[in-house]
């Protein structure tokens, strides 16, 4: 069941943060120098080292609490995941601050800023199965391989599609550690947090529109399709101006809230007005992306409508698949049978929630409906069998 799925993912999470923990701790050095530390300077190496040796002492909490917020969104409380996130971002700015300028401890500090902040958030969120609000549980369980596998095959796709962005971060940090040395991959580093921000917000707008579009296509509503299209465009390209002028007039104090070293902030002032710019094709891009997923989704719809009209014609006039003389001859007697039988499955359904005894809350006699399933298709197997024994 559904909890069988979430201790498995659970454990496979653990195990893995085990692993990388592991590694981390052992071979910080070896990992910095894969990734590129060998062309920057002896400090740049060492410092990288040393953050990747503390971070990796919290590999535990920081997948846990990825795979956490997932469950517990999905569990009924979403505003806890919520809120868990974000305590723990609030937990890392104000501890980054804290190690990073009164207590003076470093790059380390801020490693171990980051992990507590992680920590905060797997805390808050074991309250939800503590309190036994939803439907999941922590509890000892038997570990089947064939969910797995299950769960690695169907979680891979994901996988990959989050390991584009540090591959893509690996590639530039090599080319500029290469081609500019330390300035450049400090340089990147901020460029790449304040391009960021500018996303996130843009991509919230995009996301935003997707849900009224769905209902304005629900009630044929196209003038107001084309309205919230062009007010998400003037929206965002609104952002996007504000974003950019901002980071023109405030571009010293902004990058100086990330790193304070005189050339860093020298080399990232004159690169953030060229690589700003970027944001105005993000805030058409952004709209302009989801209405071709809608639309690339409506393409495939009809698609499949059209052919599998197309289909069932060619099944009818030839006289195949459903449409077979002795399948057409059982056809009405199992149209009656799925009749009655889902009939008297909604009144039982009904007489349960909401008769004498109910407690009118459909959420809690869902499982009426899984049980009717199961058993129609027990029924709809005795009488393929019943049927063959006659003929």
């Amino acid at each position: 069941g559904a909890n069988q799925a979430f201790l498995t993912a659970l454990s496979l999470t653990l195990l893995l943060s085990a692993v990388f923990m592991a590694v981390g701790m052992a071979f910080p050095q070896r990992i910095t120098d894969l990734c590129g530390g060998r062309s920057l300077s002896q400090d740049t190496r060492t410092m990288a080292a040393q953050y990747l040796l503390y971070y990796s002492a919290f590999s535990i909490p920081m997948l846990l609490g990825s795979c956490l917020s997932v469950f517990v969104r999905n569990d009924g409380s979403p505003a806890l995941s919520f809120l868990g996130m974000c305590a723990g971002a609030a937990a890392n700015i104000f501890l980054d601050w804290l190690f990073l300028f009164p207590l003076r401890i470093g790059v380390i500090g801020a490693a171990v800023a980051s992990g507590l902040g992680q920590v905060l958030t797997v805390l808050l969120l074991l309250t939800h199965f503590l309190r036994k609000k939803g439907e999941l549980r922590i509890r000892p369980f038997p570990l089947r391989w064939a969910l797995v596998k299950k769960v690695c095959r169907r979680g891979l796709p994901e996988a990959v599609t989050q390991l584009t962005t540090p591959v893509t971060a690996l590639c530039y940090n090599l080319a500029l550690a290469r081609l500019v040395g330390n300035i450049g991959v400090s340089t990147f580093s901020v460029l790449s947090f304040l391009a960021s921000l500018a996303t996130a917000i843009l991509s919230g707008v995009a996301q935003g529109l997707q849900p009224l579009w769905g209902q304005c296509y629900g009630r044929r509503d196209s003038a107001s399709i084309v309205w919230y299209f062009r007010r998400g465009l003037a929206v965002n390209a609104a952002l996007s101006a504000l974003i950019l002028a901002a980071l023109r007039l405030f571009d010293v104090p902004v990058i100086r809230v990330f790193n304070r070293e005189p050339a860093l902030v020298a080399e990232a002032s004159a690169a953030l007005p060229l690589f700003a710019a970027v944001f105005w094709g993000a805030a058409a891009a952004y709209i302009l992306g989801v209405c071709l997923t809608i639309v690339l989704a409506g393409i495939g719809a009809a698609l499949f409508v059209y052919t599998g009209t197309e289909t069932a014609a060619m099944e009818k006039l030839l006289e195949d698949g459903d449409y077979t003389r002795a399948r057409k001859r059982s056809s009405s007697l199992r149209g009656a049978v799925s009749v009655i039988y889902w009939l008297t499955a909604t009144a039982v359904f009904l007489f349960y929630t909401f008769g004498p005894r109910g407690n009118g809350q459909p959420q809690y006699s869902w499982f009426i409906w899984a049980i009717a399933g199961v058993v129609f298709a027990a029924v709809m197997v005795v009488m393929k069998a019943a049927r063959r024994k006659k003929q």
